[in-house]
């Protein structure tokens, strides 16, 4: 009898194997970030401006950025899409030439805020009481 029941178990129909973790999580992820407009935002700007910096440095030099004694503070023209300021610089060019400087400044002052923050966490969370509430009154 018992034989009969466990062949009866055993021929039915063999359970479905779940996927591939990598596939769930790559799935996740897509799933994560079609949910999140910001994010996706945030991430086409952050691209735009690698963009901007990349066919900036192609399409300019330094020397461009030099003032122009003869030309200052000229409207947009084809020769200055973005006109000219009160030294003569190219406006478009310096932006051009200062964003490497920007994005480096950006990707130093996150790096710090989060070594700050995680270090204030540890302490907060390690010692708790006064410390803690003090800390968080403070941030």
């Amino acid at each position: 009898m018992t034989q009969l029941h466990d062949a009866a178990l055993t021929t039915g129909p063999m359970p479905i194997a779940p996927p591939p973790k990598s596939a769930s999580r790559m799935r996740d992820l897509f799933l994560y970030v079609r949910r999140n407009p910001t994010l996706i935002a945030g991430v086409v700007m952050l691209l735009l401006l690698l963009a901007f910096m990349i066919i900036g440095q192609i399409m300019t030099t330094a020397e461009d950025a030099r003032p122009l004694s003869f030309r200052p503070s000229q409207p947009p023209s084809v020769e200055h899409w973005l006109g000219t300021d009160r030294l003569g610089k190219d406006i478009l060019t310096v932006m051009a030439e200062g964003t490497p400087q920007t994005l480096w400044i950006g990707i130093l002052a996150g790096t710090i805020g989060v070594i700050i923050g995680t270090l204030l966490a540890f302490i907060s969370g390690y010692y708790g009481g006064a410390i803690d509430t003090a800390i968080r009154s403070v941030v």
